[in-house]
């Protein structure tokens, strides 16, 4: 069993469990007889918590993916690379810690991903020739 339908299970699980109890009950049948249902509020809050724990489980499977595999993992690290320094100001600075990861690195597509990187800051800083030399590099690693 993979771990969405683990995920799924354990929150049709826990959703039965509260309609069983009386807790919960489906939102169409709570529109057609809120008169009938004191919990009203209740109910309102315990949809709006599972919810937003279906939303939680969403955001750590997507962020398990992205960390259980090195090369999406190192794609995202490079990426917010040049965020934090770019909240900071500090073009510059991003783009010498990018220069020096791409000299680090052989596989291709985190060398893509940090001149792709790169490109975007140079078009940021107005350096039109290292933004040239850097879309150059790119096209003669990947067309070899």
């Amino acid at each position: 069993m993979s771990k969405s339908e683990i995920v799924k299970t354990i929150l049709m699980t826990a959703a039965t469990a509260l309609i069983m109890s009386g807790v919960f009950y489906p939102p169409t049948a709570a529109a057609a007889d809120r008169s009938r249902h004191p919990g009203d509020e209740q109910l309102a809050k315990i949809t709006t918590f599972l919810g937003v724990m279906e939303k939680y489980i969403k955001i750590t499977e997507e962020f398990y993916g992205i960390a259980s595999d090195g090369e999406r993992a190192a794609a995202f690290a490079i990426m917010e690379i040049k965020t934090v320094y770019d909240q900071s100001g500090n073009r510059q600075a991003a783009i010498k810690e990018l220069t020096r990861q791409l000299a680090q690195t052989n596989n291709r597509t985190i060398r893509n991903i940090i001149r792709f990187q790169l490109l975007d800051l140079y078009k940021q800083s107005s350096d039109t020739p290292a933004a040239m030399e850097n879309l150059r590099s790119i096209i003669k690693e990947n067309l070899k």
